[in-house]
């Protein structure tokens, strides 16, 4: 199972997170650290999200060699996943792309403040 890797790493992200909350200063508002780690647990996450998904997807076709009955087709499966995991793998890679972007946009207008 995939999804058991990420889980691991969703632990071990929460765990830093909490200690570099205590290391840094007290402030009443998010500071910049907080919204990485929090979006970098946010994509971990998604990333469980969709490997239990894609450990989910089966696909049923109608076989006209068994009378026309639905049956388990594993080359749809297989392709099936390939093709939500490609989508994910995009999807994640302009969702970091623009997190990034956003976040170094922002940096660089708090720090010429």
């Amino acid at each position: 199972m995939r999804f058991m890797g990420s889980l691991t790493v969703l632990l071990v992200l929460v765990s830093i997170l909490a200690s570099i909350k205590e290391s840094v200063p007290k402030t009443s508002g998010l500071i910049m650290i907080d919204a990485w780690l929090l979006f970098i647990i946010a994509s971990v996450f998604l990333v469980i999200l969709f490997h239990v998904c894609i450990e989910r997807i089966e696909v049923m076709t109608v076989s006209p060699l068994n009378g026309g009955r639905a049956v388990w087709c594993a080359d749809d499966t297989a392709t099936r996943r390939e093709h939500v995991n490609n989508f994910a793998k995009v999807t994640f890679a302009l969702k970091t792309l623009v997190f990034i972007c956003v976040y170094v946009v922002i940096t660089f207008k708090l720090n010429s403040e």
